[in-house]
């Protein structure tokens, strides 16, 4: 809009006003958004692909909100003792319910180079405990945020 009669003071006054009552509009839509969960249930060894190793992750996504979940796209990485180790991408997530839970599966890929660097770290000083991370990033389509990072952290002991 352009307001002519108006000082030059004011409009800018006006301008900034709009604006931070939309920068606080959009905050109060995204107060009652919690993060979704992931998770790793199952991984499968599937036929190598030449040097790359394949795996099948059945991953479960867990909806703490009120609104299903559209998910567009996921990207996720499992690192062992700070390796990026099995990394991957896939559209085909189903929608999450609203304050339910959606099983799916995904196929994974090796990280050759680390997974040396690993085997290699393993062999120089062994453990019976490791370290994990399965980090992954959301693309949502009908929330704001439209992109959620979640991680998940733990230990994996070797023994019994």
């Amino acid at each position: 809009m352009h307001w002519p009669f108006l000082p030059k003071a004011a409009r800018l006054y006006i301008t900034l006003l709009a604006n931070l009552l939309l920068l606080a509009g959009c905050a109060t839509l995204s107060s009652t958004y919690e993060k979704p969960q992931l998770s790793l249930n199952s991984l499968h060894i599937l036929e190598p692909d030449g040097l790359t190793q394949r795996f099948a992750l059945g991953l479960q996504i867990m909806n703490p909100n009120d609104r299903p979940l559209n998910i567009k796209g996921l990207y996720y990485t499992i690192e062992l003792e700070g390796y990026e180790l099995i990394s991957g991408v896939s559209n085909q997530i189903p929608e999450v319910p609203a304050f339910g839970t959606a099983n799916f599966t995904v196929h994974a890929n090796t990280n050759l180079i680390n997974s040396i660097r690993f085997i290699n770290a393993i062999i120089k000083q062994p453990k019976d405990t490791f370290s994990y991370s399965l980090s992954g990033k959301l693309s949502l389509d009908n929330f704001y945020p439209r992109q959620v990072n979640i991680e998940q952290e733990g230990n994996i002991s070797l023994k019994h």
